[in-house]
């Protein structure tokens, strides 16, 4: 499979996967998350604390205000839930006011902070689901949530991964396959999936550089000089 092959990947996206060192599909499943943010728990608007980072599942009132402050468009509106209620303020998004609704119900995530004895949420995100959601290094003109779906896209309609060890061997110590390892890596169920994913993939950069120096010190004993920034 091609990276143009891939659904939503179109002639723009390659010049901004190519701009980021992303030139094949094997190079867009190692484009790996940095971080993960944890919407599973939430937590009640009322319980939030200075320098919390926080899934609030909640509404919003019907006023939502939008204007300039020190030179950058600002958005604020209010979250409420059964317990509380909590300022939410946005830089430089002029659209959230497009996708705030009354009597809607919304999932946000982000820290709390206190400005003159005011709590509120700075550029809380908007998520859809309860789950360790994959957060990947910018790619100019491609936002999270975009990369995030073309790489779950490429792992459930890419054939199988070739894998380097035996099914047996992965039996033997309850490995995962490569395939099970790169999905539990950019979308964990559990952080217990994750250490699995984690443990997969060291020993499969282990057993590529034990490959690649036994490569090395072969060529070197037949007498014939390698590039190894070519390997």
């Amino acid at each position: 499979m091609r990276l143009d092959e891939i659904k939503g990947i179109g002639p723009k996206r390659i010049e901004l996967l190519h701009a980021a060192n992303i030139y094949s599909v094997r190079d867009i499943l190692y484009y790996f998350p940095y971080r993960y943010k944890d919407t599973r728990t939430i937590t009640p608007i009322a319980s939030i604390v200075e320098g919390d980072l926080v899934s609030v599942e909640c509404y919003f009132d019907n006023k939502v205000s939008s204007s300039y402050f020190n030179g950058l468009n600002r958005v604020i509106s209010y979250a409420y839930d059964n317990s509380g209620k909590i300022k939410c303020v946005w830089f430089n998004s002029p659209w959230i006011k497009n996708i705030i609704f009354p009597n809607k119900k919304y999932i946000i995530y982000g820290r709390a902070y206190k400005k003159n004895n005011v709590l509120y949420l700075s550029t809380p995100s908007f998520e859809n689901q309860k789950a360790l959601i994959p957060v990947y290094k910018k790619i100019s003109g491609i936002s999270n949530n975009i990369l995030k779906n073309l790489i779950f896209n490429v792992i459930n309609n890419i054939n199988e991964i070739e894998d380097i060890i035996p099914t047996q061997l992965q039996q033997s110590y309850n490995l995962l396959s490569i395939s099970k390892a790169l999905m539990a890596k950019h979308f964990p169920q559990n952080e217990e999936m994750l250490n699995k994913a984690n443990q997969r993939l060291i020993i499969d950069n282990t057993l590529y550089y034990l490959e690649l120096f036994s490569t090395i010190k072969k060529t070197r004993t037949n007498g014939v000089e390698i590039n190894i920034d070519s390997c």
